[in-house]
């Protein structure tokens, strides 16, 4: 079977048909049918726009270029998506994550190993992130790999709004 993850760049179109053949083997569906289970070019400038994917690696003329740190971004949105996850929470899920990282949160996710070898991975694959609205307009959205304790934080944050007070 080709690995999709062996190329060294790729223009927009073969991303997402790289994006598109990996998310495959995930066999995810999306509970809501807004979401697509597969990327478009137009969805992966998007997310590029908000900040979700890296810039191109580089132009060839008006062709951008884009590497394997790309593709795991790419998969690991749509991976998030596909669990109910909004861009919003998808963005902190994934800010300032390696490649090491999102190698094995791809790998976890399409069941074949690391796409480079890892000896030791640092995290386990995308984690279910702790989000809740606790006043119009303030949503606060925790990821428990980082906190012991997120529904302590939460009901501290909770009554500090109602209270006026500092939690």
């Amino acid at each position: 079977m080709n690995d999709p993850t062996t190329a060294q760049t790729w223009g927009l179109a073969g991303l997402v048909e790289a994006a598109g053949e990996l998310l495959g083997r995930a066999e995810a569906a999306p509970a809501d049918q807004r979401i697509a289970a597969r990327p478009a070019a137009r969805t992966v400038r998007y997310y590029q726009s908000i900040g979700v994917v890296d810039r191109p690696l580089a132009y060839e003329g008006r062709q951008a270029r884009y590497g394997r740190r790309h593709l795991l971004q790419v998969v690991c949105v749509k991976l998030l998506q596909v669990r109910g996850h909004s861009l919003a929470q998808i963005q902190t899920a994934l800010a300032g994550r390696t490649d090491r990282w999102l190698e094995q949160a791809v790998a976890e996710a399409v069941g074949t190993p690391p796409v480079s070898p890892s000896p030791t991975p640092t995290r386990a694959g995308p984690r279910a992130l702790v989000a809740a609205s606790l006043a119009p307009g303030v949503t606060v959205t925790i990821d428990p790999s980082q906190v012991s304790d997120p529904q302590a934080i939460l009901a501290a944050l909770a009554r500090a709004l109602t209270e006026g007070g500092s939690p």
